[in-house]
């Protein structure tokens, strides 16, 4: 199972199968425990249409009531009880994979809160969802919402995510074949190089450097696996110092060499 933050999905070729959405008025009061070893089985979304819940899991917790997207990556385990009825929601599962590795891909491995109050066009959405799901002629139709579901939710949250290191780290997206310094990158945000620092691993959970070679390596693993360029040729195009340091950080973060990802 792959982690990769919702932010950063759009860096990764996924593909998307087994979708699903469905409508539950439920009777039960509280389903769930956390100290099932196995853990949920489905991966996705939850969007609370009518009432309110109690979601609770290891290290966290939230009340959810219309509007309310939380996201239940395979896997986790967590305890939800019903505090205001009537009581619905929709419930969206579907499996998403690395095209690269092949590796079965999740936001977080605890439940996560999105948002608290979902737009009008998500929901819209989930409604054609759910029509598509019980369509014969659903899979295409099915993929295009969930693609589209994906957008809105990006465009929705865009504002929220908005920091004081976001001008830093769109920098880094776009140049993480180049050289820059992080006194550079903070003096972009205006901030001191310090607090910067400080800021930028807290929000992205790596430095500046871990994040730039964290994008150098997914770009590697696809052009890697194209076969088009040898390992000279990549390790040039993403602004390695040589072929040798390139096969260190690839292996860093991969696990393997980079002959041998392309081998497996």
């Amino acid at each position: 199972m792959k982690v990769i933050r919702f932010h950063d999905v759009g860096t990764v070729n996924f593909a998307l199968s087994e979708i699903a959405v469905i409508y539950q008025t439920p009777t039960w009061n509280q389903l769930g425990s956390k100290n099932d070893n196995k853990g949920r089985t489905l991966n996705g979304f939850l969007l609370i249409d009518k009432g309110e819940c109690y979601y609770e899991w290891d290290g966290g917790s939230a009340n959810l009531k219309h509007g309310g997207l939380i996201y239940l990556g395979a896997g986790s385990k967590k305890v939800v009880t019903v505090t205001k009825r009537p009581f619905s929601f929709y419930r969206i599962c579907f499996v998403m994979t690395d095209v690269e590795s092949k590796e079965k891909i999740i936001f977080d491995e605890n439940p996560w809160v999105v948002i608290d109050f979902a737009s009008k066009n998500l929901f819209n959405i989930c409604e054609e969802m759910l029509d598509s799901t019980l369509s014969d002629n659903r899979v295409f139709k099915s993929k295009a919402l969930m693609y589209e579901f994906f957008y809105a939710l990006t465009k929705q949250i865009q504002p929220l995510c908005a920091s004081r290191i976001s001008a830093a780290r769109e920098y880094i997206e776009c140049h993480y074949a180049e050289k820059f310094e992080v006194a550079s990158l903070a003096q972009m945000c205006h901030l001191g190089e310090t607090q910067f620092f400080n800021l930028f691993k807290n929000e992205v959970c790596m430095s500046p450097i871990k994040y730039k070679n964290y994008l150098r390596v997914e770009r590697a693993k696809m052009l890697v696996l194209s076969g088009e360029c040898s390992l000279a040729e990549i390790a040039d195009m993403l602004g390695f110092e040589n072929v040798y340091y390139f096969g260190r950080i690839f292996k860093e973060y991969t696990g393997v060499s980079p002959a041998k990802y392309q081998s497996e």
